[in-house]
């Protein structure tokens, strides 16, 4: 499996070389200046995913409010399948998620995370490819992409405003319930 994503790692780099690069949907200039949160009451291991979902927000959001609408969040979604379907055919292969794996595992090692965490990340990951492969043709089209973030985005949106600010972004890390206006 190892030798299996760092070829793919490898492949994807060649490709992506290769390819012409994606025209970006709404690019930021600056970075947004991080939101500063007191997270003392909060274990460690909850801080740090708080911390992640924060740069995360930070990455995404281009008028750096604070709060990811809907354009915002479409705009990710599409570079980050452009990114992903490096041979440009409009579908993420077999191949491009075993790059993406590759990469996950690799971003892992990169931060010194422990192996077994690295393997369950990895684990999400195939996961949750498998289940944008909606029709179970081995291949994540964009709508199918698009359709698996929508969703996420929809579970996410507590208060089913279209937004996400950084309190309920972070709210499957804690496995809150939603709340009762959105049930209605």
């Amino acid at each position: 499996m190892r030798i299996l994503c760092f070829l793919a790692i490898a492949l994807m780099t060649v490709s992506t070389a290769q390819a012409q690069e994606p025209v970006k949907e709404k690019v930021k200039e600056e970075p947004c200046k991080p939101a500063e949160v007191d997270y003392s009451e909060k274990p460690e291991s909850l801080v740090r995913k708080y911390e992640q979902r924060q740069a995360d927000i930070e990455g995404i959001d281009v008028d750096c409010n604070g709060i990811l609408d809907s354009k915002e969040r479409e705009a990710a979604r599409k570079n980050k399948f452009k990114d992903a379907d490096i041979n440009n055919d409009g579908t993420i292969t077999p191949i491009e998620a075993q790059a993406i794996l590759g990469g996950v595992q690799k971003q892992n090692e990169e931060k010194e995370t422990s192996e077994l965490l690295t393997e369950r990340r990895v684990k999400k990951m195939q996961s949750r490819l498998n289940t944008m492969d909606a029709n179970e043709d081995g291949k994540i089209s964009q709508s199918e992409y698009d359709d698996y973030y929508k969703a996420r985005d929809e579970k996410l949106d507590r208060d089913g405003d279209g937004k996400l600010d950084i309190t309920e972004y972070r709210t499957d890390t804690e496995h809150k319930k939603r709340s009762k206006s959105r049930d209605d």
